[in-house]
């Protein structure tokens, strides 16, 4: 593989009414950084990058991938000497591994056109035929990118329940709960997630607004965004205890493995690793 050069498109798009907020700040617009590396026989590879400022995102790509244009690499040396050099942006950092995620994809992607196979069949093909999935549903998006009938047969989960934009105004906020899992009930999803984080007691009014709603009908799920202190992430949990609830994300920070122990202890179930980016955190979780 030889790398002709890198197209880098760092892209945002204002929400305006249809911005919308989770416990640790409000989402005004949606941004992107598409990344396309090309090979000196014309063949490209697209990536993407969906978190982070897309211009810090730009330049950290711009910094990994350039070393590399127009000499002949595997594929394999490719990533591991970029996934090493990634270190001067801090081991834990979002952003520099948004930018190596990006450069990932766009590199299998030019991989498999390289060797005419789909994408999947270069990742070493299909593992499993079932998977649960979630599709975020919430007034920022109003189409559904999954259709009704692939809905029935996925157990795809509904990522809702986001706060209005004004947190503070809690008869909004209850409403605007209301009408995301009614719209998410009607669509026929097999959960709901909710967000939660801003106060205990608007907290506990959201998960029984819900529990109401819902019925029991489809799993209760609840995410705090890392939102809580220790203190506050206990006392929920001993709320949680004794409610229908299928499991709560992030908590805490993501890297106080103590309270994601003491929270299960209690007999609550805890969701995390989205926000965990280097195999020395993953391999402390699994610890």
């Amino acid at each position: 593989m030889r790398i002709r050069e890198v197209d880098i498109y760092p892209l945002s798009c204002e929400l305006d009414e249809g911005s919308f907020a989770y416990a640790r700040g409000v989402h005004r617009k949606r941004n992107a950084t598409v990344v396309i590396i090309k090979d000196d026989e014309g063949n490209y590879g697209i990536g993407e990058s969906g978190v982070g400022d897309p211009l810090s995102i730009a330049y950290i790509v711009r910094e990994l991938i350039e070393p590399y244009l127009g000499k002949e690499y595997t594929y394999n040396f490719l990533v591991e000497d970029i996934y090493t050099r990634r270190f001067k942006y801090n081991e834990e950092g979002a952003a520099a591994y948004s930018a190596l995620s990006a450069i990932d994809i766009a590199l299998n992607d030019l991989l498999a056109k390289e060797r005419n196979i789909s994408v999947v069949d270069e990742l070493g093909g299909i593992v499993r035929k079932e998977v649960q999935l979630s599709e975020t549903l919430d007034a920022a998006f109003p189409f559904i990118a999954m259709g009704e009938t692939m809905r029935e047969e996925v157990p795809a989960y509904a990522g809702t329940g986001y706060f209005y934009r004004d947190i503070s105004d809690t008869e909004r906020n209850l409403k605007f709960l209301e009408e995301q899992i009614a719209k998410a009930l009607d669509l026929k999803f097999k959960g709901i997630k909710i967000k939660i984080g801003s106060s205990i007691k608007m907290d506990i009014e959201r998960i029984k607004l819900a529990s109401e709603l819902i019925q029991g009908k489809v799993p209760l799920m609840v995410d705090a965004n890392q939102a809580y202190s220790r203190a506050q992430a206990l006392q929920m949990a001993r709320f949680l205890r004794d409610q229908d609830v299928f499991f709560f994300e992030e908590p805490v920070v993501y890297n106080d493995l103590k309270t994601l122990r003491d929270i299960e202890e209690l007999g609550v179930r805890v969701a995390v690793g989205e926000s965990v980016s280097s195999l020395v955190s993953f391999v402390n979780y699994i610890e």
